[in-house]
């Protein structure tokens, strides 16, 4: 499944995309940090993550919405270079990822939806196979 949600436009060539095999996947953009507090913002982990030419797979230690600078700083969201990773708002998810989404969308049936309409609240899950 590809999501494409959130205010900002990427603009970038897709077909150089990478998609893990069984994850989910957030595409984020290094942006500046006045950029970034108007935004949601990806903390990606320092341990354990692929470097490429042109892109990078890390796993993701939080998601912040509309941070200030303070809270990039106690974050640690900021960059080496001084940027802070962008949420696009596209997510992929494929092979068990998308299984387990699909569980979590059946199993908690019209019930969760219904109250996150209601509550107008926001929900994160971390899946065992995958992280959001």
């Amino acid at each position: 499944i590809f999501i494409m949600t959130g205010d900002v436009l990427p603009c970038f060539d897709a077909s150089n995309l990478v998609l893990p095999e069984d994850a989910a996947c957030i595409v984020t953009v290094p942006t500046t940090l006045d950029v970034a507090a108007n935004h949601g913002v990806v903390v990606a982990s320092k341990d354990g993550g692929i470097d490429r030419e042109n892109y990078s797979l890390c796993l993701v230690d939080n998601l912040m919405q509309k941070p200030t600078v303070s809270e990039l700083v106690e974050g640690h969201a900021i960059l080496d270079d001084g940027r802070a990773l962008l949420d696009t708002g596209i997510i992929a998810a494929r092979g068990k990822a998308w299984q387990d989404l699909v569980t979590l969308a059946h199993s908690s049936g019209h019930t969760m939806i219904k109250e996150l309409m209601t509550s107008k609240k926001e929900a994160s899950y971390h899946f065992q196979h995958c992280e959001l």
